[in-house]
C-alpha cells in the first residue's frame, strides 16, 4: 500500500513538473514555433491598430505585407516580426524581436 502510494505522489510530481512553464524571452529565431514574445488582444478596430503600428514602425523602415484579408505583417529582416490580425470578433497582434522597444510600441498601440 505504502508503494503504491509513493508511485502516485511520484507520479504527480512529475506531472505538476512537466505541466509549469518557465518564464523566459522566445527568440526570433523560434517565430515560426508559434512561441511569440508578445500576443495581445486589442479592442481597437484592425484598421485602427494597424495604423497606428504603421506610424510607430516608421523610423524602422518595415516591411508590411498583407497576410490574408485585413491581416498584416511588419518585418524587418532578423530584427522583428509583427502581424496584426483578425479572429473572431477581436483584433490581436503578435510580435517578436530582441529590441524590447518593438515590444513595447506594439503594447501602445493597444
Amino acid at each position: 500500500m505504502k508503494k503504491h502510494l509513493l508511485m502516485i505522489i511520484a507520479g504527480v510530481f512529475v506531472i505538476a513538473g512537466c505541466a509549469s512553464n518557465s518564464n523566459k524571452n522566445v527568440s526570433y529565431a523560434n517565430y515560426k514555433q508559434d512561441k511569440h514574445d508578445l500576443e495581445l488582444v486589442s479592442d481597437k478596430n484592425i484598421n485602427a491598430f494597424s495604423s497606428c503600428i504603421r506610424s510607430a514602425l516608421a523610423p524602422y523602415n518595415a516591411k508590411e505585407e498583407k497576410i490574408a484579408n485585413n491581416d498584416i505583417r511588419f518585418t524587418k529582416a532578423g530584427n522583428f516580426t509583427v502581424e496584426v490580425y483578425r479572429a473572431i470578433d477581436s483584433t490581436y497582434a503578435r510580435a517578436d524581436s530582441q529590441d524590447p522597444r518593438i515590444i513595447a510600441l506594439v503594447e501602445r498601440c493597444k
